[in-house]
């Protein structure tokens, strides 16, 4: 295989994520190109034989890709400040020491699906950055005041979908810079790893076209303007998404919102995934909380900053403590 075709991609995974990682590789299987061939690394925390098995059994389907685990210390960052986040979203920054022979790769989420080739988002050219990755609206709020941001855009970006420039990140100690300034905030960090991704690759980090990371903000906005992007890229964003994150909004949860949910359950059909059963009535506390959700989105991608920061986010946050 010729090495320009060649795409190479990480995930991050336990084994109750892993009937989720299943549908996602699924989906960036089906929809890449057939002239090109996918290198999978798979950042284990303990998931199952028999889920290993039924992840391997996806290439077997499509025939495009190569799946390798790699079996992460589980005690490594025992103690770090995830609050409702999981460890695994730390192993990324291993990265580039686990893959010593790899310049280049694309890091994703495990709770979104691709509904196109993903090859276009590999070849993207960073050239001297380290990262490459879409800015987001749900940070515009309160991190650029928290940190005293003078960013580019006032905005941060989702660290769900992030094109890793890994020779540089090794040769600029990226990771160690990161865990220092985790370190240093700790428990005033609202988004972990992702907060201190963004603090500490401030001026090295390229925005891509949104579509390659299409959160749930798209269809709620109403006013893109104050996100820098053209009236072209919010529209080609919103309608036809390459990369659909559920950040926020999962489709295995009764109380999803998202109006593409439907296509994680169509992946997991065809990947032999039974079907989540939704058959029992939503409780009551869930379905205000997804309404509150509904309604909490609008105003934060509607709202002026301090309007939405000190009048809804709190709140919304007190709310969601709330078992």
């Amino acid at each position: 295989m010729n090495k320009s075709k060649r795409v190479i991609i990480s995930f991050s995974s336990n084994d109750w994520y892993a009937e989720h990682l299943c549908v996602a590789i699924y989906s960036l299987l089906k929809n890449l190109s057939k002239n090109h061939f996918a290198n999978i690394y798979i950042l284990d925390w303990g998931i199952s034989s028999e889920n290993k098995k039924n992840i391997k059994s996806i290439v077997k389907k499509v025939w495009n890709g190569e799946i390798d685990f790699i079996l992460m210390d589980r005690s490594k960052y025992e103690g770090w400040n995830v609050k409702n986040l999981s460890q695994e979203t730390y192993y990324r920054l291993d990265l580039p020491e686990l893959l010593p022979n790899v310049d280049k790769i694309l890091y994703l989420d495990v709770d979104l699906i691709i509904s196109w080739d993903i090859s276009s988002l590999f070849r993207i050219e960073i050239n001297d950055k380290i990262a490459g990755a879409v800015r987001e609206i749900t940070t515009i709020n309160y991190y650029p005041d928290d940190h005293n941001i003078q960013s580019p855009y006032r905005l941060f970006f989702n660290a769900g979908v992030l094109l890793l420039n890994l020779k540089k990140m090794r040769s600029d100690n990226t990771k160690e810079k990161i865990l220092n300034c985790m370190q240093k905030h700790n428990f005033q960090l609202k988004t972990h790893d992702q907060e201190a991704l963004n603090i500490v690759l401030l001026n090295e980090r390229e925005s891509i076209h949104p579509k390659y990371n299409a959160l749930p903000f798209l269809r709620a906005t109403k006013h893109w303007k104050h996100l820098w992007y053209t009236d072209e890229e919010f529209i080609e964003a919103k309608n036809n998404p390459i990369i659909i994150h559920f950040a926020g909004e999962k489709p295995w949860k009764q109380n999803c919102f998202h109006p593409l949910a439907y296509l994680y359950h169509n992946y997991r059909e065809e990947v032999w995934l039974e079907p989540i059963n939704f058959s029992e009535k939503i409780k009551f506390k869930d379905y205000l909380k997804q309404k509150i959700s509904q309604i909490t989105l609008f105003l934060q991608a509607n709202l002026p900053n301090k309007i939405y920061r000190y009048l809804i986010y709190k709140p919304y946050r007190f709310l969601f403590r709330i078992k």
